[in-house]
């Protein structure tokens, strides 16, 4: 009956009240996630641009020695621990160069590019390494060749053409993308002294306070499944054989 009634209240916003501060939960989940959006989708959008370049560029140039860096650099963002690059990042451009700030400042926009990079640089290479194979694969079909029958040019085939039915795995990855980089702000958010549901989801796990840890996970859940169904329905949009 109380798992009832807490399901009911749930459905209707009632997440319980903070065993920390007393405060409604909904109220203080609201109040910290547009920060989380913010960085999410900064983060998306960098990850989004640099993963299609250099994945566009490494298929272009197959087994060349540019794509041959770009994957080695790719496998360097992946492997490395996000936490360190964090590290790395403000000992180099707010520590020794003084060029963005360490910490969120809300007076200062620059704040959350190093937080945007550190969440996003290894989902750019993770990106790049889809948009390289799936247009490696769309090279090496046969409707290139009609389209150049045609009378198409070189550049209209590749970026009319293949890179556009290449985007149509990446876009499925991109719509995931968004909810592995809102979980991953838990850290991010933390090092950088960030607000936000992530940061907010760490203390609450500190504190003990379970009702607002709850409450975090099931709003990244309900989240996590609005953006998959989302997806779904772009996918379908962009490729009409899914329709069919």
């Amino acid at each position: 009956m109380q798992y009832r009634d807490y399901l009911v209240r749930t459905l209707h916003g009632d997440f319980g009240t903070s065993l920390k501060n007393y405060r409604p939960v909904y109220d203080t989940i609201m109040e910290q996630l547009p920060s989380t959006f913010k960085l999410t989708v900064a983060s998306l959008i960098f990850s989004t641009i640099f993963g299609l370049i250099f994945g566009a560029l490494g298929a272009f140039h197959q087994n060349s020695v540019l794509d041959e860096g770009l994957s080695f650099f790719s496998i360097i963002c992946i492997s490395i621990p996000p936490f360190f690059l964090a590290l790395l990042l403000i000992l180099f451009f707010s520590i020794r160069l003084n060029w963005l700030p360490s910490t969120a400042k809300t007076s200062d926009p620059r704040s959350i590019i190093l937080p945007a990079v550190t969440l996003g640089i290894g989902e750019a290479a993770w990106i790049a390494r889809i948009v390289r194979s799936a247009i490696i694969d769309e090279l090496n079909k046969q409707y290139k060749w009609t389209a150049r029958a045609k009378g198409a040019s070189e550049r209209t085939v590749l970026w009319s053409h293949i890179l556009r039915n290449s985007l149509i795995p990446v876009i499925t990855g991109i719509g995931l993308q968004f909810v592995y980089l809102m979980a991953g702000s838990v850290l991010v958010e933390s090092i950088f002294a960030r607000q936000g549901i992530g940061r907010l989801a760490m203390t609450a796990i500190q504190n003990r306070d379970f009702p607002l840890v709850q409450g975090t996970v099931t709003v990244i859940a309900v989240i996590y499944v609005a953006v998959n169904t989302l997806t779904d329905i772009i996918f379908a949009i962009v490729d009409p054989r899914v329709r069919l």
